[in-house]
């Protein structure tokens, strides 16, 4: 899994994102309880096992767009996006009741219980730095720690979420995982027991019908099939180990349909003494579960096979339908079993298990046509096509290798893209940052407009619900809204009084001239529409293009109330600062002419639930910087004034 400095670069980038969006997001520190014993008593390779299957449970626990990593030792940290408060604690505690209840088995069959102590922080209410979560949460983790197996949140959580609410969440966990286990465990028991009994019956009627020189040959092979295992790889390089036994076996169900069991049986002994499995309930599972599955096909064939023995439309019929009912109870009770076990979604497992399904289905009808073979030719005939499938064994075997190097090309060459395009994202956003510097750096009086106007016009697109994707562009657009303004003269730019006609249509070129440098980046083109709207009027008299209502972008009509906002709200040489309350006033005097009402709305929104001490004046914040500049070294310099959000 990832170390803690890939979590520290996902955290600052999800963190980034939280600001621009208003979306809150949960980190969680988990720690195992007494893991050294565990080490000191059952020795390292089993602490290896258990720290694989707790983070199995970490990541069964949380959502798959949560990121899990390992912070030190049996210390782990997962990042919890767009999670709230109640979300984060009841994440926490479900993961709490899960290890509490799972049993850690040993390759001895040992059984091992485990406790966890989780520490929860979250974005906004402990802070927005990456560093003070980890902190906070690590705090909190050392406090759950003077208890164990509990998950504490910090004070900030602790007041949206008191401790009788994660005590009934925890009540509900502990009822939640329990019944899995038991499930789980019932499934398990039916599938030996019905397993046993088709093995039992299987026996009888081959001895009943004195067909074990018949048999023998069969069950060579597929014992034989266990030694020469293909690596299959999937596009997520996820690996299934398939051999010849699955032919053999369906070449024994249109032989002899009843002795199949038997065969399938003998493959899957061979294979778990080779593994050395010594669970005893994994042991029996993998040996009557393939009873199960061939018992399953063996019934279908009875029931659908022809009259005669010919090679027919009948027979290719039954045969398919005995390979897809073998394929079904086969791969279906592995998944149940997964399923209950790792606490994922039934249907998410059926899909992981499925892509290998087709490679089954043809060594099965391969099998099949062996078994047709034997019917025409008798054992003799048979034996003259176990040449060609062992052939073909090889051949699988040889693509499969080639096809497992391709995947790792691709995947390779798929990271290094992805690096390379994470890498292009964020030389881009440093560089609109810059450029947005630079933009008010001409004028004093505007410096960390740009700025103000990307926050406002993130949190009113959030209020208006806006994709991920396009708030991502609005903030851009509100960093770049002006960048046209450097082509402007200096001696208009900062004139004192008011523009001459000419005058001022140079400036309504602005919009046009950053537009148009925008439109030059491919990855811009929606950043460049927005900056070229955001002197649109929604009555249509706005310039550049006279736009009106829906035709101005929905970033064009946002920023241009956030433009006005702070406009209104700072010092300019043109007119002195006013109130929140005065600029929200003159924006609901134009809302539906200048403005777009539904943006004006979620305006007020905003400003009830950020408050007065968010919006700023951005001038008296440059002549605050510059007096703390020229301040004398040693003096003591106060925090500057932060914006309370």
């Amino acid at each position: 899994i990832p170390n803690a400095r890939h979590f520290e670069q996902a955290l600052a980038r999800a963190l980034d994102r939280s600001g621009r969006t208003g979306q809150p997001l949960a980190v969680l520190f988990i720690d195992l309880d007494r893991f050294k014993r565990v080490n000191d008593v059952y020795g390292h390779v089993a602490g290896d096992k258990i720290l694989r299957d707790f983070v199995s449970l970490i990541a069964a626990s949380l959502r798959k767009n949560d990121l899990v990593a390992r912070f030190g030792g049996e210390e782990f940290v997962a990042l919890l996006p767009d999670t709230d408060v109640d979300s984060a604690c009841y994440r926490a505690e479900m993961l709490r009741a899960a290890v509490e209840a799972h049993p850690f088995i040993l390759d001895d069959g040992a059984i091992v219980r485990c406790t966890v102590s989780i520490g929860v922080a979250t974005c906004p209410e402990d802070g927005q730095d990456g560093a003070a979560l980890v902190a906070r949460a690590d705090r909190a983790m050392y406090e759950a720690k003077k208890t164990r197996n509990a998950a504490f949140a910090s004070p900030a959580i602790l007041r949206a979420a008191q401790p009788p609410q994660l005590r009934a969440i925890g009540n509900a966990a502990r009822h939640w995982a329990g019944g899995r286990l038991a499930t789980a465990s019932l499934v398990l028991w039916i599938t030996i027991i019905l397993g046993a009994c088709i093995v039992v019956l299987g026996a009888y009627v081959v001895w009943r019908a004195s067909n074990w020189l018949l048999l023998l040959p069969f069950l060579a092979l597929a014992v034989a099939s266990e030694f020469f295992p293909v690596q299959l790889y999937n596009a997520n390089r996820e690996k299934m180990t398939v051999t010849l036994t699955d032919a053999v076996v369906m070449a024994m169900v249109t032989v002899q349909p009843l002795a199949a069991p038997l065969v399938n049986v003998a493959g899957a002994l061979f294979h778990i003494i080779a593994r050395r499995q010594r669970r005893l309930d994994k042991v029996l599972f993998n040996l009557t579960n393939p009873a199960v599955a061939a018992g399953g096909a063996a019934g279908c064939y009875l029931l659908l096979r022809p009259a005669d023995t010919g090679f027919n439309a009948r027979y290719l019929i039954a045969s398919f339908a005995s390979v897809c009912v073998f394929v079904i109870a086969n791969s279906g009770i592995v998944a149940v079993m997964i399923s209950l076990h790792s606490r994922r979604p039934l249907p998410t497992v059926i899909r992981e298990l499925s892509w290998y399904a087709p490679i089954t289905i043809l060594l099965g009808m391969t099998g099949a046509f062996v078994g047709a073979v034997h019917h025409e030719l008798g054992l003799v005939g048979a034996a003259m096509f176990v040449v060609p499938v062992i052939l073909m064994r090889f051949t699988l075997g040889f693509s499969a290798r080639k096809s497992h190097e391709a995947i790792e090309t691709l995947g390779a060459a798929k990271e290094s893209l992805e690096k390379a395009g994470e890498e292009k994202t964020k030389t881009l956003a440093q560089l609109i940052v810059t450029v947005s510097n630079i933009i008010d750096a001409r004028d004093n009086l505007v410096w960390g407009h740009s700025r103000n106007v990307a926050d406002y016009s993130v949190l009113i697109g959030t209020e208006l619900g806006l994709p991920a994707a396009e708030l991502a562009a609005v903030h851009s657009a509100g960093l770049l809204h002006d960048l046209g303004k450097v082509a402007i003269p200096e001696r208009i730019l900062h004139k004192p009084g008011r523009l001459t006609d000419e005058e001022f249509g140079i400036v309504k070129e602005h919009p046009i001239t950053g537009k148009r440098s925008l439109s030059e980046v491919e990855l811009l083109g929606e950043v460049a529409v927005m900056v070229g709207d955001h002197h649109e009027r929604y009555d249509g008299d706005g310039y550049p293009h006279r736009k009106e209502r829906e035709e101005i972008s929905i970033g064009g009509r946002i920023i241009a109330v956030a433009d006005t906002l702070d406009s209104i709200l700072s010092d300019r040489s043109y007119s002195n600062a006013r109130s929140l309350t005065q600029a929200t006033e003159e924006i609901d005097r134009c809302a539906g002419g200048q403005f777009d009402p539904v943006v004006v709305a979620a305006l007020h929104r905003v400003v009830a639930a950020k408050g007065e001490g968010y919006f700023g004046n951005s001038a008296r914040d440059v002549a605050a910087r510059k007096v703390e500049e020229e301040k004398p070294t040693g003096a003591i310099i106060p925090f500057p004034r932060a914006r309370v959000g």
